[in-house]
């Protein structure tokens, strides 16, 4: 059982800069001519972010914020004391994966075989008081702090199922990373602010797509899946004569 506790500061969502691995550039090939630029000079590959859990985690399952409860009923006989203001059951679904939700009545958090209650989330009153800055607590203050421990669970179950995204911006002329950040909560790049984040000429194509890991944009728009179109991304961001090479050296070492 896992009783989950809400910090006594609201934390905002972040959004950091990785630091980039930069590739020297190399403007002439071996034999010293020049070397001809790629079509596309701009490419934005998108990756999953596993960075550091907002609540420190394995996944087998030591969830949630520490505590010294040994039952349900340890838990219940203190928070008498406490004066909460407002308390949310936690349901926890696992199958080939896991998601947590405080929506316990739908599936699949109702599930009778894979799924069931964990523990809970829950605010105080004087911790209410505290994050809105005031003394007396209204429904309207009330509402408002149960829906962002709403929007924390929810924002915690988008790192357990692995629906937290980045991009990497690489130019292919210089053979250089640009750009990388991190940190993006959910797919669609017009609500998690990725689309804001990237490159003006990149920002029309995801304004209409759901992202996903592996997603490789061209700058003329073209998109590739490189999980399984790594030889077709290799063709449309290098010149010709460098592909041959790269051919051949896979048939050698085949």
């Amino acid at each position: 059982m896992s009783f989950w506790k809400r910090p006594e500061a609201i934390r905002p969502l972040l959004i950091w800069g990785r630091p980039a691995r930069t590739i020297p550039p190399k403007r002439r090939d071996g034999a010293g001519r020049e070397r001809p630029a790629p079509e596309n000079m701009k490419v934005l590959k998108i990756w999953v972010d596993d960075y550091s859990n907002p609540r420190e985690f394995d996944t087998r399952y030591d969830l949630g914020d520490r505590h010294n409860f040994e039952t349900p009923e340890d838990y219940r006989e203190q928070v008498k004391s406490m004066g909460l203001a407002v308390e949310l059951p936690l349901y926890l679904y696992d199958h080939s994966g896991i998601t947590i939700s405080t929506e316990g009545w739908r599936y699949p958090y109702n599930d009778r075989w894979d799924a069931g209650q964990v523990g809970w989330i829950y605010a105080t009153q004087e911790n209410v008081r505290k994050w809105f800055g005031i003394k007396r607590l209204t429904k309207e203050i009330m509402q408002q702090a149960e829906d962002i421990l709403r929007g924390e669970v929810e924002e915690y179950d988008r790192c357990l199922r692995g629906d937290v995204y980045g991009y990497t911006l690489y130019d292919m002329d210089a053979w250089e990373c640009l750009d990388s950040c991190g940190g993006f909560f959910g797919s669609d790049p017009s609500e998690n602010g990725m689309a804001n984040s990237v490159p003006e000429e990149f920002r029309a194509v995801l304004n209409e797509m759901q992202v996903f890991d592996g997603l490789v944009i061209l700058e003329d728009g073209r998109m590739f899946d490189c999980r399984t179109e790594g030889s077709e991304v290799i063709s449309a961001i290098l010149p010709a004569h460098l592909i041959s090479q790269y051919r051949l050296v896979r048939e050698l070492i085949a």
